[in-house]
């Protein structure tokens, strides 16, 4: 195998650098296999280039062994810290970079960026003041490091700041245009932030000057999520043809069941079996088996339907208040989700709470246990609903906008991820049966004829 050299590595950087990951990829193969690379800038850019090309595995270990190698070394140790949180979350991610606290580096650029991974660690455990203070660090002695912003904007979303966060991360875009990460980043706070348009606008100005597969999957994504299935299929093989490095099995199973799901979606059932079908079992998880019997054994009338009910971002424990918002504008009507926090929210949303705030707002409302009859009369009457699930450590409120019996699930509106959701309907009651699961349906007094003659399980 060819030296790695600092001449012929700064080649590949710079191609890097500048999104252009399939070139840094074609002017590698001089080098061997990203595999083989040896030493640790060789190691560090390997699992870079890895990363962006598809392969998380294959950057999970190059970094690893970067460090394992090299501990000395201040940015392999870095990149060992984001790995630790990839691999065990923030608190272990911590602990672990608690026993390197002492650590003297020999420049400022990465004890800067040592203190931004500790904000971000510390924003995902949602300690605020601890991560603005290892930020704040982070810009003292590094102010000139592109990927602080990008940190920082992280570290906001995490923190429920989502204007602010954009506004960090559009600043970065602004300095780099062509920054990948920027450009990644403000999309996806756009979106948060139900400025959905602008993000696509976004990824399609900067697809043109970056080989990402990332953004074409981005950009699939946001078409989903906008009912544009068939760009959205589009855009998922462009990604997958940017990506010669994505995992073999694992990464073409994730593929197989995106291509799945949408051609469902696209009215294609068919194709939608047969691409999972080639899925090996333990890649489907219980979801999709059960997903490819559904299709298996679709009735002839199966159907999909899907309100366009609009998405509204949750700040913490404030499911209920933005589930509420976005059913109120999907009826038209103004809601700001934060105020309803202010008025019925204590450490989460209680039911009679929720059920109270809707009827002091003027709708008329009825709780009811969530079924497959229940689902269907509503959704066909054009009502989406509010949803609560039970788990042994948590609670959480929803909506369902839709079902589809081809695959015999809900269509689900979380506050919380801008995609639509799926849950199947025969897991209703073996999953959530102790809890009901418990509906609650709120629609204006203009449109109280819609619950007429309806006979919801469980309403008396």
């Amino acid at each position: 195998m060819p030296t790695l050299t600092e001449s012929n590595l700064e080649t590949i950087q710079s191609l890097y650098d500048r999104g252009l990951y399939l070139q840094a990829y074609e002017a590698s193969k001089e080098l061997g296999p990203l595999a083989e690379w040896r030493g640790v800038d060789g190691r560090i850019l390997a699992g870079r280039l890895a990363g962006n090309l598809g392969s998380d595995r294959l950057q999970i270990v190059s970094h690893w062994l970067a460090f394992r190698e090299y501990p000395e070394n201040d940015q392999a140790l870095c990149y060992a810290a984001r790995t630790m949180i990839r691999r065990w979350g923030p608190y272990f991610a911590i602990r672990w970079m608690d026993r390197h606290a002492n650590r003297a580096f020999t420049d400022d650029t990465h004890r800067g960026e040592w203190h931004g991974i500790l904000g971000v660690c510390n924003a995902m455990l949602r300690d605020q003041k601890q991560a603005d203070a290892h930020i704040a660090k982070a810009y003292e002695i590094a102010p000139k490091l592109p990927w602080l912003a990008i940190e920082h904007a992280s570290i906001l979303e995490k923190t429920d700041r989502y204007e602010q966060a954009y506004e960090v991360a559009l600043k970065a875009l602004d300095d780099s245009p062509s920054y990948r990460p920027a450009v990644q980043t403000s999309a996806h706070l756009l979106v948060l932030l139900s400025r959905q348009d602008e993000a696509i606008q976004l990824i399609e100005d900067a697809i043109p000057q970056l080989e990402s597969g990332a953004l074409h999957c981005q950009l699939g994504s946001m078409f989903n999520q906008r009912q544009r299935y068939e760009e959205a299929r589009e855009q998922y093989e462009i990604g997958a043809e940017k990506m010669p490095l994505l995992d073999k099995v694992r990464g073409d199973a994730w593929l197989a069941r995106i291509r799945s799901d949408l051609a469902s979606a696209c009215g294609d059932p068919d194709t939608a079996l047969k691409l999972l079908a080639d899925v090996p079992k333990r890649y489907k998880g219980h979801f999709h088996q059960q997903v490819e019997k559904s299709l298996e054994n679709r009735p002839a009338d199966a159907t999909r339907k899907l309100l366009d009910v609009p998405f509204i971002r949750q700040h913490y424990r404030t499911c209920a208040p933005a589930t509420l918002s976005m059913l109120a504008k999907y009826w038209g009507k103004e809601a700001e989700h934060l105020e309803i926090a202010d008025a019925i929210c204590f450490d989460g949303t209680p039911y009679h709470a929720e059920r109270q705030w809707a009827q002091e707002a003027g709708y008329t409302v009825a709780e009811f246990t969530v079924d497959e009859a229940s689902t269907v009369a509503l959704i066909d009457r054009g009502v989406p609903f509010t949803f609560s699930t039970n788990e042994p450590d948590s609670g959480h409120l929803q909506a369902v906008i839709g079902y589809d019996t081809t695959r015999r699930v809900l269509l689900l509106r979380d506050p919380f991820y801008p995609s639509v959701g799926e849950m199947l309907i025969d897991s209703l009651d073996e999953r959530y049966g102790a809890y009901g699961p418990r509906g609650m349906v709120l629609v204006p007094p203009d449109k109280a004829h819609l619950l007429n003659g309806l006979e919801l399980t469980d309403q008396a």
